[in-house]
């Protein structure tokens, strides 16, 4: 639903659709973190919600949320050696999404998924 809601939003530049969105990834992210210890499909797919809702606040100009989500990404990354993830190749993304992010003054700019 929140992916939904995502792809309608950024297609039809509707706010509506991105705040449920960001609702509904907020409320996967709080999920999931609390359940990702040592289980890296969680873990990936913990990094991609927050890509998402990243994304989702970049494209709404929330900056203060832009940085939230990154430092969640951060965050989930530096801690990705005891989430069972075995290719470094899973993770490539999310680096190069953190990268990027620093250097567009704090935006994420993308959302594959999206």
């Amino acid at each position: 639903m929140g992916l939904a809601s995502h792809a309608l939003g950024v297609s039809t530049g509707k706010v509506s659709y991105l705040t449920r969105a960001s609702q509904l990834y907020h409320k996967v992210y709080v999920l999931l973190s609390e359940h990702r210890q040592g289980i890296s499909d969680v873990t990936l797919l913990l990094l991609a919600t927050c890509n998402s809702m990243g994304h989702i606040h970049s494209t709404m100009l929330n900056s203060e949320g832009v940085m939230s989500c990154h430092r969640n990404l951060q965050s989930a990354l530096s801690s990705h050696q005891s989430s069972g993830i075995d290719s470094y190749l899973d993770l490539d993304f999310f680096f190069m999404a953190l990268v990027l992010g620093n250097s567009e003054q704090g935006r994420i700019p993308m959302a594959p998924a999206a």
